[in-house]
């Protein structure tokens, strides 16, 4: 995702990603529509200030961590 800096909204839900690794450069994400995945880890979100929008419905998550910064 580091080739898209400046993306505001992501849909990518549905998919079987496992891990929100790799959203970290996404800084003026506003959106981040991840849900219907195999997400057990909510992380690597801290420096997504802008973002407003969060769905990680129907995951499979198991621990909730650095979320200081949102």
């Amino acid at each position: 995702m580091e080739h898209f800096p400046h993306l505001k909204c992501l849909y990518f839900e549905g998919n079987a990603v496992v891990s929100l690794d790799g959203l970290q450069l996404n800084r003026e994400l506003v959106s981040l529509y991840m849900h219907e995945n195999c997400i057990r880890k909510m992380e690597h979100l801290s420096t997504l200030r802008n973002l407003k929008i969060l769905n990680l419905a129907d995951n499979c998550i198991e621990r909730i961590e650095g979320l200081e910064g949102l």
